[in-house]
């Protein structure tokens, strides 16, 4: 939560979801209703933090605390160069208010989000941070998130992290917009393979239970250059969400829910379709959870004017509207992969045209997710279209038989057939950018796949 313009300096204001309960009732109310279910809230005393958590607690939701200054004040005997001091951090903030707070609301009180966009040189004392929590008993059991710096940052050029990250432009990651492609392939593995050590080393570092990417997709440069997008998109998730479920982490993708009005730091205006876009690709390269970026109005991130999806009174706009609707989307499909583990993806365009479970994708235009084995008897692929806004279709091969073939209906939340005993099935992708499909073995299924018929 920002609470920039909904709380300045002059704290006391009917709006301050700080100090007001009214107004932290209004506020975490708008967000609730907006889909959210975990709230972060702001950097602030005690007693705030308390006026907010009851809120958040009243609503039936959980939130999670911000500990980046913390974290700051508790390397010594300088930031940066110093080494975390667990003992410190204990007794300037856990002490003081992790404990009091998680006494308070134990329900409520989540976990902890941990420096946002870590630079390289931060990981090894945020190691340090997360066994110091784990090895308080009051702290037990309380979850850590992390969300890491996209790849386009300047931190993961060759030649090491930049003191103040910043956005790469495609060219220097080896992409060429006029072109369309990948030109420079040396440069697009260097940055890939520098992120994905990045990532490696965030993970094992810090092992979080959340690791996160903000992969913020439709600025300026990446919406004029759907081939640089592609690139950090596929390259970005695919790191995150490989690197979190090879150790049991959770991996989580931010969405854009916000905008700004002026250069250079200019987010082109998003709606739940772009949204729904975004998060099918998520869904094909494994990710499973989505985080919403910003909550309230805010003037002091990079100088700009940030919409949120509440205003500085906590009135909701139209972004609090399509988070919501692309949260409908999302949840739907988070409820029927359920537990299902995510194997690969298939992308022509990635030159993977096949895959376990799909013996051909012949369209450039469509991109899958497999979640599950051709042994199984039961598996499920999403699709994701390569456009944000044109219709795919295409015949999709299977590498064996199956009995039924069902597509979800996310209009009315129930399967429905399109094939049996069948080994392939026609995938469309007009409404929504994405569909999912599940595939079940029965006995006439399986005798045809061991006879090849």
């Amino acid at each position: 939560m920002s609470s920039q313009l909904s709380c300045p300096p002059a704290k006391h204001q009917p709006h301050c979801y700080l100090t007001n309960p009214v107004a932290a009732a209004k506020a975490v109310a708008a967000l609730r209703d907006a889909g959210a279910r975990n709230v972060l809230i702001p950097s602030a005393t005690l007693d705030e933090m308390m006026v907010i958590a009851q809120a958040i607690d009243d609503a039936g939701l959980k939130f999670y605390t911000y500990e980046h200054w913390e974290f700051i004040g508790a390397v010594r005997p300088q930031y940066p160069g110093g080494t975390f001091d667990c003992g410190a951090y204990t007794h300037d903030r856990i002490d003081a208010e992790i404990a009091p707070l998680r006494k308070r609301f134990p329900n409520a009180y989540a976990g902890l989000h941990f420096t946002d966009e870590p630079l390289q040189r931060d990981l090894a004392n945020l190691g340090a941070q997360a066994t110091c929590l784990r090895n308080d008993p009051r702290t037990a059991g309380m979850k850590i998130f992390v969300n890491l710096l996209p790849i386009y940052s300047n931190q993961m050029q060759p030649g090491g992290p930049a003191a103040v990250p910043d956005a790469m432009a495609p060219a220097q990651y080896g992409v060429s917009c006029a072109a369309g492609g990948i030109t420079n392939p040396t440069a697009a593995q260097t940055v890939a393979s520098n992120h994905l050590a990045y990532v490696v080393a965030a993970a094992d570092s810090i092992r979080p239970d959340f690791l996160a990417t903000n992969i913020y997709v439709f600025d300026l440069h990446l919406a004029q250059c759907p081939a640089g997008r592609e690139f950090v998109m596929t390259e970005g998730m695919s790191a995150v969400s490989n690197v979190a479920r090879a150790r049991g982490l959770k991996p989580v993708a931010y969405l854009q829910n916000f905008r700004t009005a002026a250069p250079p730091y200019s987010f082109h205006p998003t709606n739940f379709h772009h949204h729904r876009w975004y998060t099918s690709w998520f869904f094909v390269f494994g990710g499973r959870q989505f985080a919403n970026f910003l909550s309230h109005d805010d003037d002091t991130i990079s100088g700009a004017m940030h919409h949120g999806m509440l205003t500085a009174s906590n009135d909701s706009r139209d972004i609090a509207v399509d988070a919501l609707n692309t949260h409908a989307y999302t949840r739907q499909i988070q409820a029927q992969l359920g537990s299902r583990t995510h194997h690969r993806f298939v992308a022509p365009f990635l030159s993977v045209p096949t895959g376990e479970l799909i013996g051909w994708l012949p369209t450039n235009q469509i991109v899958a997710g497999e979640y599950g084995l051709n042994a199984d008897s039961s598996a499920m692929v999403f699709f994701a279209r390569r456009s944000i806004d044109q219709p795919a279709s295409s015949t999709v091969s299977f590498n064996k038989w199956w009995s039924r073939v069902e597509r979800l209906n996310f209009n009315t939340g129930l399967w429905e057939t399109v094939g049996t005993n069948t080994n392939s099935t026609q995938v469309a992708l007009t409404d929504f950018p994405g569909a999912l499909y599940r595939l079940s073995m029965s006995g006439m299924a399986a005798e045809r796949s061991e006879t090849g018929q």
